[in-house]
């Protein structure tokens, strides 16, 4: 007799990709009570039940009917649906007129390989892993350097290699399992410089990976400079200022990633009713008669060439206190918003966008097609000890680009109402959508938390933050970043688990600005890293040599220089459930809504020894 329990159900591969090509050879080995196989010559079927991720079964396709191989074995080989799936497979065997069920059912599934623009997909690797390399444009990038494992020749000798004409390359030992770490480094042109920054993920456990690398640009990058007014119906009333703050339209990464100095463009000093008053770059002053004297100020604002989308939020305040927040808050940034924001009456709306600008701008004025109510209130509490709360309202479009019309400083916790614009004119079609972003406004610390809320559904609506996390507590050892987690103990219910802790290690230095001539601390982002948001620490690779790696291998972090190491915990809870494994890198801004982030300073000896900052680096430590 057939005993089900004893008996043996075996797949080749128990993960295929899904190109409705591939396949898994399943092998039933029928045995008796005793576990002696039985046969040939028996009745075996085999088949497979498979659902669609997507929802709904699917027909298993087989490549041809059992084969009886004649030792006692059976195949059969399953073809890999052309869309992810899971299922299991089932087999039964005929002996002396009686069917017997196998108990043995083992799962199978198939997966789309990493996204064709950046990502992690495919299976957990068995033996083999496939990379592939662009350039910044998503081009094949030729000549890449790619490592698995902490160094060269570990954990096995070949698991370095360098992409081909399409930016591929394939790295294969019997013993190449998952989760690994991955590097990859890239020298454009061959001369030994640095022109892309590192990238290294962390416990990865997939067998197609897409690298999309970032070029290394050391000191600041090239900027324009946009100019413009706002215009509106306002009432020329000498005794009150009409102004707006021009702000750039932001992702929800960019949300993630601003602090109040990088929303706030450089400032100077203007004559208003005789008075020298100081105004950062995002403020615009419509021609009006102040104190018998006519007025107009345009905005300001630096970016980097490329698209530019503004949103201007424009209202009215008392001369006089205008004038005294002047006088009384100096050239500090902070300060001069936290007091402005406390007693402008925000009035209009409008937004302006341009598909690409790769030169000074001048007359990029923004019309105020829409009327603010003052009606969205934000519940604010648990914040992160130490850090003020900035609150943003605003418009989100359809492709979740992000329009201020309202900012306002938080007082400690409690709530606040901000203004808000109906879903019309220039901003048919967006959605109400609100940030809370905790930073340190007097600059002495580089922590930081910020909570996104998409969809709000209404103007009138009141909207919690209250589950922030905890900026990380860092700590380097030579190579190895340890950070604690970012979930707040107080908060029941907690905040969605970490997705992702990503880092950035920026090589800083000080510069000079050509037209001003001031010296100021800028970091360059070198090396950027990822890994699951569960990890506690990980470890910087040993780079080999060009001459131990059989090919170029750039420089990666230059010796005696001083750097910046940050690091980022994010929560990816808008959307499915997050897979580390099965990440699209560019769905990140679509999805993040939780993040906190700290700084951490190191320098690398001349020796090649990573010792703390000392007095006289360039981080100002």
């Amino acid at each position: 007799s057939v005993d089900p329990d004893l008996s043996e159900v075996l797949l080749s591969r128990s993960c295929l990709p899904a190109d409705g090509v591939s396949t898994t050879q399943i092998v039933v080995i029928p045995r008796d009570p005793q576990g002696n196989t039985i046969g040939p010559q028996l009745g075996v079927t085999i088949d497979a039940n498979l659902f669609l991720e997507e929802g709904g079964e699917i027909e298993p396709t087989f490549t041809g009917p059992v084969i009886d191989v004649g030792d006692g074995t059976y195949t059969r080989e399953l073809v890999a649906p052309d869309r992810p799936f899971g299922g299991f497979v089932t087999a039964s065997v005929t002996l002396d007129r009686q069917t017997t069920p196998l108990s043995t059912q083992p799962s199978i599934i198939g997966r789309f390989g990493a996204p064709p623009t950046g990502g992690t997909g495919g299976c957990p690797p068995e033996g083999s892993v496939h990379v592939r390399v662009l350039d910044e444009t998503g081009n094949p990038l030729p000549g890449a350097f790619v490592m698995i494992g902490p160094q060269i020749g570990d954990p096995f000798e070949g698991n370095v290699g360098f992409s081909d004409g399409e930016g591929e390359v394939v790295i294969e030992d019997p013993r190449l399992s998952g989760p690994f770490d991955l590097t990859v480094g890239a020298d454009r042109d061959g001369t030994g410089t640095p022109d892309y920054r590192w990238f290294s993920l962390f416990q990865v456990n997939a067998d197609s990976i897409v690298v999309r690398m970032k070029p290394f640009i050391r000191g600041p990058g090239p900027t324009i400079e946009v100019i413009g007014n706002l215009t509106a119906d306002f009432e020329d009333t000498p005794s009150d200022i009409f102004f707006g703050f021009a702000l750039p339209a932001m992702s929800a990464a960019g949300l993630i990633a601003a602090t109040v100095d990088s929303l706030l463009a450089p400032g100077t000093f203007y004559t208003i009713a005789g008075f020298e008053v100081f105004l950062f770059g995002n403020t615009a002053v419509p021609e009006q008669t102040i104190a018998q004297e006519s007025v107009a100020i345009d905005y300001r604002l630096p970016f980097a060439p490329g698209p530019v989308d503004i949103a201007m939020v424009a209202g009215s305040m008392p001369l006089a206190d205008f004038i005294e927040i002047s006088q009384n808050s100096g050239t500090n940034f902070a300060q001069v918003l936290q007091e402005v924001l406390a007693r402008f009456e925000p009035l209009h709306t409008g937004l302006r966008s341009a598909d690409f600008l790769d030169t000074d701008t001048t007359g990029f004025d923004i019309a105020m097609t829409n009327d603010l109510a003052t009606e969205m209130r934000f519940d604010v509490s648990f914040l992160p000890s130490g850090l003020d709360p900035v609150a943003l309202s605003g418009m989100m479009d359809p492709l979740e680009n992000f329009f201020a019309t309202g900012m306002q400083i938080v007082e400690g916790e409690g709530s606040i109402f901000l203004p808000t614009t109906g879903a019309t004119n220039a901003f048919e079609g967006f959605t109400y959508t609100g940030a809370v972003i905790a930073s340190d406004l007097s600059g002495s610390t580089e922590q930081k938390s910020v909570i996104v809320k998409r969809d709000i559904p209404t103007q009138s609506a009141v909207v919690t933050f209250r589950d922030f996390y905890k900026p990380p507590r860092l700590s380097v050892t030579e190579r190895t970043m340890q950070f604690s987690s970012p979930i707040d103990p107080r908060i029941d219910p907690p905040p969605p688990p970490p997705s992702l802790v990503t880092s950035v290690i920026e090589l800083v230095e000080l510069v000079t600005d050509p037209d001003t001539g001031e010296r100021y601390v800028f970091g360059s982002p070198i090396w950027e890293t990822m890994a699951p948001g569960s990890l506690d620490h990980f470890t910087l690779p040993v780079i080999p040599s060009s001459a131990e790696a059989g090919g170029i291998v750039p420089p990666h972090l230059p010796l005696g220089e001083s750097y910046l190491w940050r690091v980022r915990f994010s929560a990816l809870a808008n959307g499915p459930p997050f897979d580390f494994n099965r990440y699209d890198f560019e769905t990140y801004a679509h999805r993040v809504t939780h993040a906190s982030e700290d700084a951490t300073a190191f320098r690398v000896t001349g020796k090649g020894v990573w010792a703390p900052p000392q007095a006289g680096d360039g981080d100002g430590s």
